[in-house]
């Protein structure tokens, strides 16, 4: 296959990703992989895929992946510490959403996701702080609203 025709792939498995039939998604996703194995963004996507159907360990090792062919690529930090996050694992979330805010300093979704790794370890001070940086940047009003009652809970009464 050319790799004009690999790109047409990677443009069918987005497609299939995007209208949710995630199956096919990974299918076509894992040929583009295997025809263009350097594509960060194809693995990282491939990675979505898998971490919509609930494959947590193979979702982590494309995401993986992507972060080795492209290691500026904030997208693919943000979705392994949302894997990461999704088992329960917050302290390492942390560190890779941290690295994802060092690539993008106005990463809505990498701050809010800093928020809520340091928000589900207990450590209301440093929540509260990234979600209030969260909230100066570009998140979806449906995001910002719960964003907005979840800072209205941790401040408490008062």
């Amino acid at each position: 296959m050319s790799m004009h025709g690999a790109l047409d792939l990677y443009e069918r498995g987005l497609n299939l990703l995007e209208a949710g039939d995630l199956e096919a998604a990974a299918e076509v996703l894992q040929q583009v992989v295997e025809r263009l194995p350097d594509h960060a963004s194809a693995h990282t996507n491939l990675g979505l895929a898998w971490h919509a159907l609930g494959r947590l360990g193979q979702a982590i090792a494309a995401y993986r992946r992507g972060i080795d062919c492209d290691p500026e690529a904030p997208a693919a930090y943000l979705h392994l510490a949302n894997a990461y996050g999704r088992m329960g694992r917050y302290s390492e979330a942390t560190e890779l959403f941290e690295k994802a805010i060092e690539l993008n300093p106005t990463y809505a979704y990498a701050h809010l996701g800093l928020a809520s790794a340091w928000d589900r370890l207990g450590r209301a001070e440093e929540a509260l702080a990234a979600y209030s940086r969260a909230l100066e940047l570009d998140l979806e009003e449906r995001d910002a609203a719960a964003v907005r009652r979840r800072v209205e809970v941790l401040l408490g009464p008062g």
